[in-house]
């Protein structure tokens, strides 16, 4: 998985910056490194993803109420579904999107599917593969929100390309997730006004699950932001490993002339109690 960086390295200085401290005997890379490796952290901690993808999820049908009103009609999902586009079912046939209710309806993220009762299909436990049989292909994450950047400035931006030119360079940041129409990039180096993108694991530009296409000149960029909760996680975990850095002795109990280290590999106790306090923590259930 290609870890989206939950905030900026100019967002951290800045909070570091109004506090009276600074960074500038830390590198940039260090940190960035950093922050990737507590955005991961988090979304592990609180078994959920922040940021947005377009993946296929696979599920076997559990009737959670059993005999009642539901029965047969709602599958509970393992992760944070914000929109679906195709769904298959546990015996291969196809289900309309528009036969499924996604719930709870008045939130951002659904944690269920459920169809129809006025229409005659059920979830179904695949015959030659009951676990995992149904497929549901969509958007998913949880919340965060898509702030409009700049414009692309190339009139050959072809889908095999991994820099681009756009209006204003200085309006973008190494780390930055974009999405140019249903394309998702990170930027991960800038010179003046041209972009050059992360590869993933096949060495091609597009993320999460997106694919790779060739966008006209003018296109809008847009830059993904996690919630401001998030993004404050996860700079207190970066600060916390970088005191870790500075300091020699840190993780140990001096007594003396003798020493013997102690775990500090577990989160900051205000983090843990704002994880709760947030109700950030994700209770899953099966998925293949």
């Amino acid at each position: 998985m290609s870890v989206t960086p939950l905030v900026l390295l100019s967002e951290l200085k800045a909070q570091l910056s109004q506090a009276g401290s600074s960074l500038s005997a830390t590198a940039d890379a260090r940190i960035r490194t950093l922050i990737e490796e507590e955005s991961d952290r988090l979304q592990k901690e609180c078994h959920r993803r922040f940021d947005e993808r377009i993946e296929t999820r696979y599920f076997d049908f559990i009737h959670k109420r059993s005999g009642g009103p539901l029965f047969g009609l709602e599958l509970e999902l393992d992760d944070d579904l914000r929109s679906v586009s195709s769904i298959s079912n546990g015996d291969g046939s196809a289900i309309s999107t528009g036969d499924v209710i996604l719930t709870p309806r008045n939130e951002t993220v659904k944690t269920s599917l459920r169809l129809d009762r006025s229409k005659s299909v059920f979830w179904q436990i695949g015959a030659n593969d009951p676990y995992g049989a149904i497929a549901v292909t969509g958007l998913w994450g949880w919340r965060g929100a898509w702030s409009l950047v700049d414009t692309l400035s190339d009139a050959d931006f072809d889908a095999s390309e991994l820099s681009a030119t756009v209006s204003n360079g200085a309006l973008f940041e190494v780390g930055m997730t974009l999405k140019m129409d249903s394309e998702y990039l990170r930027v991960s180096a800038i010179n003046s006004n041209t972009l050059t993108f992360a590869t993933n694991e096949d060495g091609a530009r597009n993320l999460n699950g997106s694919a790779a296409a060739a966008h006209d000149n003018g296109v809008n960029i847009y830059r993904w932001a996690a919630e401001p909760i998030v993004q404050n996680m996860v700079k207190r975990l970066v600060i916390w490993r970088l005191e870790q850095d500075k300091s020699p002795l840190f993780g140990q109990v001096v007594l003396g002339d003798v020493s013997f280290p102690v775990d500090v590999s577990s989160m900051p106790q205000d983090v843990q109690k704002a994880i709760i306090r947030a109700d950030l923590v994700r209770y899953t259930v099966y998925s293949a």
